[in-house]
């Protein structure tokens, strides 16, 4: 059996006990591997408390002391010092877990080394050979170009999680490496079948639902970047004309800190007239996302950057939600022909009111609507959680063929 080594971005835990959409999908393919035997796996990510009890057959997790990340900080100042300062070379970044990471490894031998959405991470590895990079998020100044080139040159592949985020890496280095893996939902856990009736009513009593509450839902970072603030706005006006609408704010800042970031503060002080309407529920563990979305009456996916792609799409068309979403980056691939999209510009705040309004008071379009992303989520292999593994290995073993046959040492 193949060794693989799989490389957390170094933030969150793995096994997804801290959430975390990247974490989600990363512990999909570990656990596929348990069904269905390809490596065995060394899985290395941050430490804690939480991943002491969980044992796989096929997958050992080795997790990352906070302590020995302390020590390579004074490492990474010292060579930060070295390579920028005194030899004048802008073009040397690494990270604390990926220098740690990098002697964990420095003596094992691995047919796949895997490197899952950190690219400073990645910089911070010694090149060895079958290297692939797992891209999940946006290219920006955590990724600058120059490490972009390192990565396409010395991997048998980088597989994005969409089209979009692949277009965008060969704008810096056209290569047939580049592919395309998409994310995925499971359509067991998100399935009717599987709510958990108890735990929902629970929810609703605690939040003041009502049976016949029309209700928008938001789920993902409370992050500027997501849109969260222009959906408030535009759901106040809503709320100013219906009283039997609600909107739900599922999530965090960063998942795992219990203090609130500046930008949350803000969103908790323009809701403060509307507390009865606008409830944010704070971090929820993943499993229970299924019951919360099943209550949704629309979902709405506000994005005012280029999203990389979007799970919580996906699992809204599992549970055959109308969805209002921005015209943004990877956004449009799951949802073009099933939601209504809207342009992320100035007017986004009046879009988003008109959109919601259109949803509340047009109930054939609403309806057709949760038909349509349905059907298309049904209709494309790629987004279900079963063909993700198959998926994943017809990607990277395509990659050998196409193998380097020089490697940038560092």
């Amino acid at each position: 059996m193949k060794k693989c080594a799989i490389i957390t971005p170094g933030f969150l835990p793995v096994p997804a006990v801290l959430g975390g959409a990247v974490e989600v999908l990363i512990e999909e393919l570990v656990i596929a591997n348990e069904k269905n035997p390809k490596f065995m796996i060394d899985l290395y990510t941050v430490e804690n408390p939480k991943l002491k009890n969980i044992k796989y057959n096929y997958c050992r997790i080795i997790e990352i002391p906070l302590k020995s990340k302390r020590i390579y900080t004074m490492i990474k100042k010292a060579k930060h010092l070295l390579f920028r300062k005194i030899l004048r070379n802008k073009e040397y970044l690494i990270s604390e877990f990926g220098l740690v990471v990098k002697y964990k490894i420095k003596h094992k031998k691995y047919d796949y080394t895997i490197v899952e959405n950190n690219a400073v991470v990645f910089n911070s590895l010694k090149m060895n050979k079958n290297m692939i990079y797992h891209l999940h998020n946006n290219l920006d100044d955590g990724r600058p170009e120059y490490i972009i080139r390192k990565i396409i040159s010395n991997c048998i592949c980088t597989l994005s999680v969409s089209k979009y985020l692949q277009r965008e890496m060969n704008k810096i280095l056209e290569s047939e490496k580049n592919k395309v893996l998409y994310n995925c939902v499971d359509l067991d856990v998100f399935n009717y079948n599987n709510i958990d009736f108890k735990w929902q009513k629970a929810f609703k009593e605690n939040h003041k639902i009502n049976d016949d509450d029309f209700i928008f839902y938001f789920c993902g970072r409370i992050t500027k970047e997501k849109g969260v603030m222009e959906l408030i706005k535009a759901f106040t006006k809503i709320a100013n004309s219906y009283d039997n609408v609600k909107l739900l704010i599922v999530g965090k800042g960063w998942f795992g800190k219990k203090e609130l970031s500046n930008y949350e503060k803000q969103l908790y002080s323009i809701s403060k007239s509307y507390t009865d309407k606008i409830i944010f529920t704070g971090f929820v563990d993943h499993n229970f996302i299924p019951n919360i979305l099943s209550l949704a009456n629309c979902v709405v996916i506000p994005s005012t950057w280029q999203e990389p792609f979007g799970v919580v799409a996906l699992e809204a068309m599992a549970m055959q939600k109308a969805i209002i979403a921005t015209k943004s980056g990877g956004l449009i691939e799951p949802l073009e022909g099933c939601s209504i999209l809207i342009n992320n510009d100035k007017r986004i705040v009046e879009n988003l009111y008109n959109s919601m309004k259109k949803i509340i008071t047009d109930d054939p379009l609403r309806h057709d609507l949760e038909n349509l992303s349905y059907k298309k989520l049904l209709g494309t292999e790629e987004f279900n959680s079963k063909n993700y593994f198959t998926n994943f290995l017809k990607a990277i073993e395509g990659g050998q063929t196409n193998e380097n046959k020089e490697f940038n040492k560092k």
